[in-house]
């Protein structure tokens, strides 16, 4: 969740013979569209509520930046 610094994460994966990334959300279009040609992520989402709802998942990494601002 959030291709910003996710894309380094997903470069990590890649590296583990145990791992595939099949999935990754981010609210910017154009950063769905790099991890596509980038990096083959087969299923790209606007939102984390809409991957966590539509793939099936074991683990998840959460790439965005904290809000300091939240209540």
């Amino acid at each position: 969740i959030g291709l910003g610094i996710g894309r380094n994460h997903i470069r990590g994966y890649r590296e583990h013979p145990g791992a595939e990334v099949v999935a990754a959300a981010d609210l910017d279009p154009t950063r769905r569209e790099e991890a596509r040609s980038q990096f083959a992520v087969p299923l790209l989402y606007a939102t984390a509520d809409e991957m966590l709802a539509a793939a099936d998942l074991a683990v998840v990494s959460v790439c965005t930046p904290r809000n300091d601002t939240a209540p």
